[in-house]
């Protein structure tokens, strides 16, 4: 058991001594520069260029924008490691991801989505000014006032049997990413 988990459980002893349930949080961060490097590229060549923790992907398309890394019509793409935590006794109340970035163009089209999953409506990026570094934080159990597909059974199964404590993370259009959290509120 990771030190993490055993401090978890001892916080919880009172807790539970109280006829209580045990609840705690998972939590982690992945970072990366605001103003990452950038690289031109030809038509139909796809670039890929590191930025910490994450990594911008572009297919430069004829005419239009050949840039790599100035956040215009780019997929940026992490992973949020829980695996050192308790992932297995965790049973999902809440997840929120707070997002760092920098709109670049209309963001209309901009979606945030667990890798190959469904992509959360983003209402939360509609009123953000575009070239100023901004934060926002998505509920991914609730979209617009409505469920979402990321139930907890689904959260908890996409993290223990799916991605092994790993949940690899897909923001694509016109943001400039540069900071990541995920938490997840568990009962147990």
């Amino acid at each position: 058991m990771s030190r993490r988990a055993l401090a978890g459980l001892l916080l919880c002893v009172p807790t539970l001594a109280l006829g209580l349930g045990c609840k705690t949080t998972l939590s982690t961060t992945v970072k990366g520069s605001a103003k990452p490097r950038t690289q031109s590229c030809t038509p139909g060549e796809r670039v890929e260029i590191p930025n910490g923790d994450f990594t911008i992907t572009q297919t430069c398309l004829d005419g239009g924008n050949r840039t790599v890394g100035d956040g215009r019509g780019e997929v940026t793409s992490w992973r949020f490691d829980l695996a050192g935590d308790d992932v297995w006794s965790c049973y999902p109340e809440s997840a929120w991801i707070d997002l760092r970035l920098r709109p670049t163009a209309n963001l209309l089209d901009d979606e945030l989505r667990v890798d190959g999953r469904w992509a959360m409506g983003l209402e939360e990026i509609q009123s953000l000014e575009i070239g100023r570094e901004q934060e926002i934080q998505v509920d991914m159990m609730m979209r617009n006032g409505r469920p979402s597909p990321y139930t907890p059974s689904e959260i908890r199964r996409l993290l223990t049997e799916e991605f092994r404590g790993q949940l690899p993370m897909v923001y694509e259009a016109n943001a400039l990413v540069s900071w990541a959290r995920l938490s997840i509120r568990c009962s147990r």
